[in-house]
C-alpha cells in the first residue's frame, strides 16, 4: 500500500529536494537501517544492484588508494566479477583472484597485500559459505588496503555485521528486503562505509537538520559529488538511486524489526541444513563443502548430467537450482540450491522424494 501511492511510485530523486520532504525521509529512514544492518556509520540512497555497488566499492579504493591490485574472492558472484573487470577495464588496475579452500573459505595465502587497494569477498559466499570476515579484513589491513565484503542482509540476523568485523564498505542486493524476483528484478544495491569514506561514496546522501522553526527536516547532502554538478570530476557516473524499491525494503524490514529480521534469518539457515541433511541421507547426494559453514545456499553432486537433473525436476514442477557449469567447466553436475524462509517442510521433504525418483535410490 505505501509504495503504491503516487507521490512514491511517479516520483524521481529531486534536484530541489526541499520540495519533496516525504521522499527524502523515506530515503533517510532506508540509510539509517542499512547503517545500522551493516554495522557502519554511513549508507548511501541505495544503487543499482548488488553487483555495480560491488563495481563501485571497488572502484572507490583503487582511486583512493592507487595501488595496482585488486585482490578479488572466487567466492563472489561470477556476474559481480565480471562487472568489477568492466568498471576497470580501461584502468591499470590488475585483478587477483583468489582460490577457495577444502572448506569453501577464502586463501588468502599467497596475496601481495603491500600492492593492493582492495580486497573484496562475500560472506555468505555464492556457494553458501561463510567467510571468516575478521581474518579478512586483518589480512587486507596488514597491507594498509582497503576491506569490502558483499554480504545477503537476511544473513545478518544471526552473523556477525561488516562493522564488527572490522569491513570498511559493505555492499549488497537488497532484492531480498521486501522485492518480488518478477523475473530478475527489480531490486536496488545497498552501499554502507566507515565515516571515514563518506567524501568518496558514489550517489547521493539524505541528512537530517532542523528548519527555522525547529522542526526535522531532511536534506540532500554531498550532492556536489555528482555528474550533473561535477562532471568528470565525480565520485560515479552512478548518481540515481533505486528509490521505490529501496522504499519497500524499508518497509519491509521496519514491519519486522529486529526480531523479525532474526527469525527469517534463522528459518533460511535451519530448513537449508534440513533439506541439505535429507538429501545427504535419503538421496546420497556429495556435498561440495562441509555443512558447518553453510548459511541458506550449498552446492551439491549429481551422479548424472546437471543440465539433464534440473530440467527433470523442472518438468515435476520444482526449480532446482542452478547448474554451475555454467560459470565454471570444472563445475560439472554440481547444483547450487538455495532455500529460504518461504519453503515449507512439505516443500521440502517433496523435493527430496523426487530427488529420489530421478536419481533411482
Amino acid at each position: 500500500m505505501i509504495i503504491s501511492r503516487p507521490e512514491f511510485y511517479t516520483a524521481y530523486t529531486p534536484y530541489q529536494p526541499e520540495v519533496s520532504q516525504g521522499t527524502l525521509q523515506a530515503i533517510f529512514e532506508f540509510q539509517s537501517f542499512i547503517a545500522e544492518l551493516t554495522g557502519l556509520s554511513i549508507a548511501n540512497a541505495s544503487m543499482y544492484d548488488g553487483g555495480t555497488a560491488a563495481a563501485e566499492a571497488v572502484l572507490l579504493c583503487w582511486k583512493l588508494k592507487k595501488r595496482p591490485k585488486i585482490a578479488i574472492s572466487s567466492g563472489l558472484n561470477p556476474e559481480y566479477i565480471e562487472i568489477i573487470k568492466t568498471y576497470l577495464r580501461h584502468t591499470p588496475a590488475e585483478l587477483l583472484v583468489l582460490p577457495l579452500n577444502k572448506e569453501g573459505r577464502t586463501d588468502f595465502s599467497e596475496v601481495p597485500w603491500s600492492d593492493v587497494s582492495a580486497g573484496i569477498v562475500a560472506s555468505p559466499n555464492f556457494f553458501g559459505v561463510i567467510e571468516d570476515l575478521s581474518d579478512f579484513s586483518r589480512n587486507v589491513h596488514s597491507g594498509g588496503g582497503l576491506a569490502i565484503c558483499s554480504v545477503n542482509p537476511i544473513s545478518l540476523g544471526i552473523l556477525k555485521n561488516p562493522g564488527t568485523c572490522g569491513i570498511d564498505l559493505a555492499v549488497g542486493n537488497g532484492q531480498v528486503l521486501g522485492n518480488k524476483i518478477t523475473f530478475g528484478g527489480p531490486s536496488f544495491g545497498f552501499f554502507a562505509s566507515t565515516e571515514a569514506l563518506l567524501r568518496n561514496l558514489p550517489g547521493r546522501l539524505i541528512g537530517k537538520t532542523t528548519d527555522k522553526d525547529g522542526l526535522p527536516s531532511y536534506v540532500m547532502t554531498l550532492q556536489t559529488r555528482e555528474q550533473h554538478i561535477r562532471r568528470e570530476n565525480a565520485t560515479s557516473n552512478i548518481c540515481t538511486n533505486q528509490a521505490l524499491n529501496a522504499l519497500a525494503g524499508t518497509v519491509y524490514l521496519s514491519v519486522l524489526g529486529k526480531n523479525g529480521i532474526r527469525s527469517i534469518s534463522k528459518h533460511n539457515l535451519m530448513k537449508a541444513h534440513y533439506l541439505m541433511e535429507k538429501l545427504v541421507n535419503d538421496a546420497g547426494v556429495k556435498l561440495l563443502h562441509k555443512k558447518e559453514f553453510i548459511f541458506n545456499e550449498f552446492v551439491y553432486s549429481v551422479d548424472m548430467d546437471g543440465d539433464e537433473y534440473l530440467k527433470r525436476l523442472k518438468a515435476a514442477g520444482i526449480f532446482g537450482g542452478i547448474h554451475l557449469k555454467k560459470f565454471n567447466p570444472e563445475l560439472r553436475n554440481k547444483i547450487l540450491c538455495a532455500v529460504t524462509e518461504t519453503k515449507t517442510k512439505e516443500d521440502l521433504d517433496m523435493y527430496v522424494s523426487e530427488v529420489k525418483h530421478i536419481l533411482k535410490v
